[in-house]
């Protein structure tokens, strides 16, 4: 673009000055109002966690009457509330009248992006957020991820838009149901764009965390894959509970998938789930998940071939177990005293005439004697 194109630059280079907070105005005839409980809030938080690497240049104007601010009132605010902040960096200019300094606020808001759920799930996720990286680890052992688009029509199979619902099943309903809701979804909608997955989300948590009776995860997984996302939103709302906001078209989409559960079990249909072929993954991505427990070394034939960890949700069975009676394992006690040394949840599932099974905190398949002994030395373990 040749510089003809540009316009040229409107008013003189402000002034960065560090002013003191009680020399500060507020012009009310075009700022917002800070009495409302969420800016009361705001201020309070700001006062409360002040970061100065948070605090840019406030934008002021010098009038002949004194220094009003333009853009950063809520900063003001905030370090008046605490007390012990002298001064602000602000970036001074002269705007010549009071329309002109409004028409700049009303620019400067409006110009402004508000940041997205999906950049903030992946900012608390690089930030080390341990609820974030569990969810994000959690999505990703199933080829799930969150969308980073704002539109239904640009998302791409795989892909997750409800950061909300997914944040809410997992502090309601826990690690365990929360891992196996994805996994069926993501097994169920394969090379699928997932519409409408918040609803969904939350009316699959309402299902595994409390069904009606005995459910068997292959179950579940043929009874989603008979519809599209789309078609379980509108088989949903024929439910009249549906139209109660959120919560209801959980509960309808719950109601719906037992219909469909009931109806598989008389015969009526069932239509086989399309697999999630995990092969896709090379050892590298496998073993990037964002949670914290899954940075060792993945046996991809292993997270292959084994069953969902819930093969029967109400009364799970051990999925995999240790070698034959007769076959030593490789210092498996030790490993196991060692993963525990570092705070790693280790949970005994199963303890038969072959052997035990174990849990692993952050990992949803269970792993056996030689499993939990690789598991010890890719985390450092020398025995």
């Amino acid at each position: 673009m040749s510089k003809a194109a540009f316009n040229a630059p409107i008013g003189d280079p402000p002034s960065i000055e560090l002013i003191p907070v009680g020399k500060l105005l507020i012009d009310p005839t075009y700022q917002r109002s800070i009495e409302s409980g969420s800016s009361r809030t705001l201020i309070l938080r700001i006062a409360k966690n002040w970061d100065w690497r948070l605090c840019p240049p406030l934008t002021v104007s010098r009038r002949d009457s004194g220094l009003f601010v333009i853009d950063g009132q809520h900063r003001t605010e905030g370090a008046r509330t605490r007390g012990d902040i002298p001064w602000l960096p602000c970036c001074v200019s002269e705007y010549g009248s009071v329309a002109e300094e409004a028409r700049i606020f009303v620019e400067a808001n409006r110009k402004r992006r508000s940041v997205g759920r999906a950049d903030t799930f992946r900012a608390a996720v690089a930030a080390g957020d341990p609820q974030a990286r569990a969810i994000d680890g959690a999505l990703f052992v199933v080829g799930l991820s969150i969308s980073a688009a704002t539109s239904a029509g640009a998302m791409q199979p795989g892909e997750l838009n409800c950061v909300t619902a997914l944040n809410a099943a997992y502090e309601k309903h826990g690690g365990t149901i929360f891992q196996t809701v994805v996994e069926a979804i993501a097994k169920a909608f394969a090379g699928q764009v997932i519409t409408h997955s918040a609803p969904i989300v939350r009316g699959l948590s309402l299902l595994v965390a409390n069904p009606a009776t005995k459910l068997a995860f292959g179950d579940l997984v043929e009874a989603l894959a008979s519809h599209t996302p789309a078609e379980w939103i509108d088989a949903a709302r024929i439910d009249p509970i549906a139209s109660n906001g959120g919560e209801g078209m959980a509960q309808a989409l719950r109601r719906a998938v037992e219909t469909r559960l009931d109806a598989l079990s008389r015969d009526e249909g069932p239509v086989a789930p399309a697999p999630v072929d995990l092969r896709r993954f090379t050892d590298k991505q496998l073993t990037g998940g964002a949670s914290p427990d899954f940075r060792f070394k993945i046996d991809r034939e292993e997270l292959i071939n084994q069953p969902s960890p819930l093969e029967e949700m109400r009364q799970p069975k051990p999925v995999r177990k240790a070698a034959p009676v007769g076959r030593a394992m490789p210092n498996t006690s030790g490993a196991l005293d060692f993963l525990r040394g570092k705070r790693i949840s280790v949970s005994v599932a199963d303890t038969g005439a072959h052997g035990s099974t174990w849990y692993v905190s952050g990992y949803p398949n269970p792993f056996d004697g030689a499993g939990i002994v690789r598991l010890a030395k890719a985390k450092g373990f020398a025995g």
